[in-house]
């Protein structure tokens, strides 16, 4: 919605770094020659696409592939 303001998903700290959790992914894709996850993240409502070099350490993203 316009105007609309999204909070964002809950996160701990690791080694004074923000870190979010995954909850799962539910997609992946080739986008500009790079591959994408579609990812759903824990305490947020909407999935978001992130290069896989963000998101290549996620358990979830190893759970994905073993499917």
């Amino acid at each position: 919605m316009v105007g609309q303001q999204v909070e964002h998903p809950p996160h701990g700290e690791v080694d004074g770094e923000e870190e979010y959790k995954v909850r799962c992914v539910e997609d992946s894709k080739i986008y500009q020659n790079q591959l994408q996850y579609m990812i759903w993240w824990m305490g947020y409502e909407s999935l978001t696409w992130k290069p896989a070099k963000w998101v290549g350490g996620f358990q979830a993203v190893v759970q994905f592939h073993q499917i």
